[in-house]
């Protein structure tokens, strides 16, 4: 089934977008490459690990351990203006996972090209710029909490299968195949605007694999931006919209046939000396979709979710303890999600941290962790 009377307005904005981001273009002014101190021809390997013990983190409600990810990461610049980025990750244990299966192993590949720090266009497989996060959501050593607010950056239902099976889905595109525009503009002192655009293969019903391919009426397009303000005040807002693919014949596929799904979300960070301070508000909306292999053929309505957290946080050298407070609503599923997390990270080197959290989640049972995180 095609969606045509979708594509228009994906087209308009698409159109809209990329006129932006010329005129950005324009406004920063061409640079020499050498202001971009780049080196032609290099290659660097690089990664992080990380391993963590916890209790009732899982189904088993015991206490375990874990090696949670195991990510290797090549960059090579081919020359002045084109760099070349792989890495291959290792998710959820170098043996096995808690119910007996293979740890997931996932790869990513780009080809970037810059014309300046304002202007790059990329080509391949990345993480989405979605949030403040999305592009390092493996990468614990990156961030102080022991893991991202699960408001925000986990999976969640968004509908149901025609058996009455919960479809479980990112709010936003996480994984993206695509073209991926960005730069950092107008950068005078103290004031910035960063910005991304892209345009990726959607999500399909009829299980081909959406890095290769789509139903070619569903494209997904988000854009991103984030302004650096004077007094360490950082500002940004991302927006992500796609349409699902067609109706397949399998009724056990995950993807809701047909549908489209925007998201919206704001996030703001304040370095005030040592103090930090950080949240993020999220707002997603799945339009109505047919289920008409179900048993009683039946629509499934709009769902809309919201998601919030805030995180402060406090360093004492190389000692920061830190709170944070999150909660997730979906309104017609009545998926309510709360939880208060109190922790402490203590970067050991500038290569190596270790971390120390407890979480009370909101009718659940709490979780204790501990992890260990180091780059290379």
């Amino acid at each position: 089934m095609r969606h045509t009377h979708a594509t228009r307005p994906h087209a308009r904005t698409l159109a809209i977008s990329l006129l932006a981001v010329l005129t950005l273009w324009f406004l920063s002014g061409p640079r020499p490459a050498a202001a971009v101190e780049i080196v032609p021809n290099k290659l660097s390997v690089n990664g992080f690990f990380d391993t963590h013990i916890a209790y009732n983190l899982y189904d088993s409600g015991t206490t375990g351990l874990e090696v949670d990810h195991w990510v290797t990461m090549v960059n090579w610049r081919v020359s002045p203006r084109v760099r070349f980025f792989g890495d291959i990750t290792l998710e959820h244990g170098t043996h096995y996972d808690e119910h007996g299966q293979n740890g997931d192993i996932k790869t990513r590949a780009f080809v970037q090209f810059q014309h300046s720090d304002a202007f790059k266009a990329a080509a391949g497989n990345f993480q989405s710029p979605f949030g403040h996060y999305n592009q390092v959501h493996d990468a614990v050593i990156a961030f102080t909490t022991v893991d991202l607010a699960d408001a925000f950056y986990a999976d969640r239902q968004v509908g149901v299968d025609a058996l009455g099976t919960p479809v479980h889905s990112h709010l936003y595109a996480r994984e993206a195949a695509g073209v991926w525009l960005s730069g950092h503009a107008l950068p005078v002192e103290n004031w910035g605007l960063r910005w991304d655009l892209y345009a990726i293969n959607g999500e399909v019903r009829d299980g081909r694999n959406p890095a290769q391919a789509d139903d070619n009426a569903n494209k997904g397009i988000g854009l991103r931006t984030e302004f650096e303000l004077p007094a360490g005040l950082h500002l940004g807002a991302s927006w992500y919209s796609e349409r699902h693919g067609g109706l397949g014949t399998d009724p056990t596929l995950p993807a809701p046939a047909g549908a489209e799904r925007r998201a919206l979300a704001a996030e703001a960070e304040w370095q005030i000396g040592p103090l930090n301070l950080q949240g993020e508000q999220l707002w997603s909306r799945v339009e109505s979709y047919p289920v008409p292999l179900a048993p009683i053929p039946f629509v499934q309505p709009d769902t809309h979710a919201m998601g919030q957290y805030a995180t402060a946080s406090v360093a004492f050298g190389a000692v920061i303890p830190y709170i944070r407070q999150e909660r997730y609503r979906n309104r017609w599923f009545d998926d309510t999600y709360e939880a208060f997390s109190a922790g402490v990270a203590m970067r050991a080197s500038p290569g190596a941290v270790i971390k120390f959290q407890h979480k009370a989640v909101a009718r659940a049972d709490d979780v204790s962790e501990a992890q260990l995180a180091v780059a290379f």
